[in-house]
């Protein structure tokens, strides 16, 4: 009877290094397309048709998680739009907890000739994203830029019309032994239209080696 305590030491001990091990590529595997704007940019490109100011609210598909957050729109001047966002991510596993936040703008370019028929913007963003589970915490500062490109007019006798951005993004990775710095390609796009007292929209981006979908709804204030 006095080897059953060695034993349950010995069976501790065996498990320790799996546990931490799956703990930590748990960790450096966590989905990332949360920090760079909280959503999708669901939107014309040319600020100018909609209200100064509106506030968000989405969801975006992770693969095993889930942003859900808001964003509020204000006007800077002239031609940009600037942003705030803050969302929190959801994950299958119980003992995972993040939330992001950051922030951005939308630079219309007016003069862009290379098609009357579209709109462009420019998008750069800064946001922070941080993870923390039982074995692991994983800090992200994601600085993005892209270009934001909408339809002026909508789909042939439709209320929709489309949306599509294309961009770089820089990840700053610190926690889990994972402290580097990558460059990552970002694509996306989807349709939005008209309902009630502002616009819905719904899309995908492909970040990081991941399609993550999302829907959102804009109220105008």
């Amino acid at each position: 009877m006095e080897q059953v305590p060695e034993m349950n030491m010995k069976l501790r001990q065996t498990l320790v290094g799996p546990v931490l091990v799956a703990a930590v590529a748990l960790g450096a595997s966590l989905p990332a397309s949360a920090d760079i704007n909280g959503f999708l940019n669901g939107r014309p490109s040319d600020p100018g048709g909609l209200p100064p100011l509106s506030i968000e609210v989405g969801i975006q598909d992770l693969g095993f998680a889930r942003s859900i957050g808001a964003r509020i729109n204000f006007p800077v001047g002239g031609n940009i739009t600037g942003f705030a966002n803050l969302a929190t991510i959801d994950y299958d596993f119980s003992d995972v907890d993040g939330f992001s936040v950051g922030g951005g703008a939308f630079i219309h370019l007016p003069n862009q000739r290379i098609s009357d028929a579209i709109d462009i913007a420019m998008k750069p963003t800064l946001n922070y994203f941080t993870v923390e589970g039982t074995f692991f915490e994983r800090d992200i500062i994601t600085a993005g830029f892209e270009f934001a490109v909408s339809g002026k007019e909508p789909i042939a006798s439709t209320s929709l019309n489309w949306f599509a951005n294309a961009g770089i993004a820089v990840l700053i990775n610190d926690g889990t032994g994972n402290d580097d710095t990558d460059f990552e390609p970002i694509i996306g796009g989807g349709l939005y239209m008209p309902l009630g007292p502002g616009q819905f929209y719904f899309g995908a981006e492909l970040f990081d080696g991941d399609f993550d979908p999302g829907v959102g709804y804009r109220f105008f204030l």
